[in-house]
């Protein structure tokens, strides 16, 4: 099927709000799999931080770290696989949550990670549209439909978890995959796709399996 048109990318993305979220999103490092699996991730309540499954599928000693560099331990609290998103209760996170907004085609703003596991960057971004994607979860078994949107950013593995921000800082989505077939486009989940997980994970602070290793 043909994707939703691509829409003008910001000419900048240096406002207040853009900056605001980059204070408030994080680095997500775990042990396993092989070595040291990164992504990102951001608050989303207390003590809560959200992220993407397959960046903890199959790791332990989650730990968070701000762009200032400091790191904190976490412990994963929601895992679904079928989303592809995972909850993490941090107890010494000092960070307010980011603000939500709506968003559609033409929505301008920023994709927020680490990529690589490296130094924290903001790319322009702009939605091009919301589709119902139908996939696989993230060890490619079991079929998923997703509420996501198609969007124009550079990203990069490190980025997944991350948010996508309108340019007043507001959550939008959140990043989990680069196209592999065109360059600069990448896919989000949307919020309303992903308010069930965060919504469930109110309250918990106990650990939950985090599965095997994903593909």
């Amino acid at each position: 099927p043909v994707g939703p048109s691509p829409q003008p990318l910001p000419n900048s993305i240096n406002t207040p709000g853009v900056q605001a979220a980059l204070t408030g999103t994080l680095k997500i490092q775990g042990f396993g799999c092989g070595g040291i699996v990164f992504g990102s991730g951001f608050p989303v309540g207390p003590s809560m931080v959200l992220t993407n499954a397959h960046v903890v599928a199959g790791t332990q000693g989650t730990t968070v770290r701000n762009n200032a560099g400091r790191s904190l331990s976490a412990r994963v609290v929601l895992f679904d696989p079928g989303r592809d998103v995972a909850i993490l209760y941090v107890p010494r996170l000092a960070l307010a949550p980011l603000n939500e907004a709506g968003a559609g085609p033409g929505t301008q703003g920023a994709a927020i990670g680490y990529p690589g596991g490296g130094a924290e960057t903001a790319e322009a971004a702009v939605v091009n549209g919301e589709v119902r994607a139908e996939g696989r979860d993230i060890y490619g078994q079991s079929l998923v439909v997703r509420s996501i949107w198609i969007t124009q950013a550079k990203v990069q593995p490190g980025n997944s978890g991350g948010p996508l921000v309108d340019l007043k800082g507001n959550v939008v989505g959140v990043i989990f995959a680069a196209s592999t077939s065109e360059s600069g486009k990448a896919y989000a989940l949307t919020d309303a796709e992903v308010q069930p997980d965060i919504d469930q994970a109110q309250g918990r602070t106990q650990p939950v399996a985090v599965g095997p290793c994903a593909m």
